[in-house]
């Protein structure tokens, strides 16, 4: 058998589209494979063909989408705040990586630091 694959089409402007076409052999008693290293969020074109003596066979098209994943955030580069007040603090937003979707919404969690009791 020969499996070929690329990415075509993904939420994530990271990733090549349509990406290079990558192919994989297998003998003719394996029954399956794991594909690693795909990206979250794409979509892939694969094709399957069979071969005999007399060559390949007609190929199998499917397209196939990845789930996408968690965003995720550099927790460790937040700035300080641009500005304070009484009672206003102006933060600096920066973007999460998508890693597969569009980001659709931001949460600001505040909390009062309050002194413990002893």
């Amino acid at each position: 058998y020969e499996i070929s694959y690329q990415s075509i089409e993904s939420f994530d402007p990271a990733v090549n589209v349509p990406g290079p076409r990558r192919t994989v052999s297998k003998l003719r008693n394996e029954t399956y494979h794991v594909f690693s290293n795909l990206h979250p969020g794409t979509t892939y074109l694969f094709s399957v063909r069979a071969r005999t003596g007399k060559g390949f066979g007609q190929t199998a098209l499917t397209e196939i989408t990845t789930n996408i994943s968690a965003p995720s955030f550099d927790y460790g580069d937040i700035p300080s705040p641009l500005e304070e007040s009484d009672s206003t603090i102006t933060v600096l937003l920066r973007p999460a990586q998508g890693r597969g979707a569009p980001i659709s919404t931001y949460q600001v969690i505040v909390e009062e630091d309050r002194p413990k009791k002893i």
